[in-house]
Formats: C-alpha cells, sequence, structure tokens
C-alpha cells in the first residue's frame, strides 16, 4: 500500500499530488517559458522526483492538456458564480465578455506560442476545452434570440463570431493592454454581432 502524504484515501492523494504539480507547471511556465519548460524543472518546483511527474504525466503537452483544462474549469465556475444574478442574457452575454476579458489580462507569464509545435491529438485535446465556455455562449445567445431581444437565428456561428472577437484582444491585455479600452472596443461590436434589439 502506498504511503498517503495528503487525503485519507488513494484517489483523494492523487488528486493533491495532481495540483501539486499543475501548480509547479504554471510557475515554471510563468518563469522560463515553454520552449525552456522541463518535466524536471517541474519536478524540482514540486519538491518530487521527476518519477512522480511520470506516474502522473507522459510529458509538457499531457501537463499543458491538464493545467488548461484545470484553468477553464475555474473560469467556468467564476463564470457561473457572476452570471447567476445577472438580469435577461444580454446583461449576462456583458458580464462573460468582461470575465473573458479579464482572464486575457491577467494570464501569468509569456505567450504560449506552442500551437504549432503540438501533435494534432494534443491540439484537439487543448481546443476541446474551449467547448464548455462555447456552449456557455451558445445558450446565452439562444436564450436572448428566443425571448425576443437580440436577433441572431444561427446562434452556433454568431457564439463562433464572438469568441472570435474575444480572441482578438489576448496578445494585446497579455502584454499589458488596458482592459477598460478592451472592453469599449468590444462590447459594441459583440452587440452588433448578436443583433442587441433596442
Amino acid at each position: 500500500m502506498p504511503r498517503l502524504t495528503s487525503g485519507s484515501t488513494i484517489s483523494e492523494h492523487r488528486a493533491h499530488v495532481e495540483s501539486n504539480l499543475l501548480d509547479a507547471f504554471e510557475t515554471v511556465l510563468a518563469d522560463v517559458g515553454w520552449d525552456a519548460l522541463t518535466l524536471r524543472d517541474v519536478a524540482v518546483q514540486a519538491g518530487v522526483s521527476r518519477t512522480v511527474v511520470y506516474n502522473y504525466f507522459r510529458d509538457r503537452a499531457s501537463m499543458l492538456i491538464a493545467w488548461t483544462g484545470r484553468e477553464m474549469d475555474q473560469f467556468l465556475d467564476l463564470c457561473e458564480r457572476e452570471l447567476a444574478p445577472a438580469k435577461g442574457p444580454v446583461r449576462r452575454l456583458e458580464l462573460l465578455v468582461s470575465l473573458v476579458l479579464a482572464e486575457y489580462a491577467c494570464q501569468r507569464g509569456p505567450a504560449l506560442e506552442i500551437h504549432g509545435v503540438l501533435s494534432p491529438a494534443d491540439k484537439a485535446a487543448l481546443m476541446d476545452h474551449v467547448e464548455p465556455l462555447r456552449d456557455l455562449v451558445t445558450h446565452i445567445l439562444r436564450t436572448g434570440h428566443d425571448v425576443g431581444v437580440m436577433d441572431c437565428p444561427d446562434v452556433d456561428m454568431a457564439a463562433q463570431v464572438v469568441l472570435a472577437a474575444l480572441e482578438s484582444q489576448r496578445d494585446a491585455l497579455h502584454q499589458g493592454g488596458r482592459l477598460d479600452d478592451a472592453a469599449e472596443r468590444l462590447w459594441p461590436l459583440v452587440q452588433r454581432i448578436i443583433g442587441v434589439m433596442s
């Protein structure tokens, strides 16, 4: 039986160790960037052996995928809390746009210029993390269209365009651009995309 250093069950212990490894990955990524990042560095940061890291992750791409999944889960939890009291789909979408832009502005470390070096399978796994956010935007747009405050009959396409518009602000915000400027530029465009009814 393995010695449990945290948690009362093996699953709790594994979840704790994995969380610590992902915290270490985040720190190393912010410090040295993707190109220089090694699992050895992550192990040192986490205070464990490389063998422990390999018990959880096959390589740095699998660690990146797990980390981005955790980040998205935490972001969606935040969205659920912040959007719950909002009155109406237009206000909900406005808040969501603000939250996404704020997330871009707060991201740590160098920009991840790694999409081109990932395998097709890893790229697909990384993109899967965006699906819940796309589903949330689509749900808001469908609700807005159904109740007559938005004119966007093709909500799937509108959701993709809204997400692309948000993505267009990522680099500028990551490099220190002003959040209020980005929101002021983007929100009128989003309103036109979704056909906000006055």
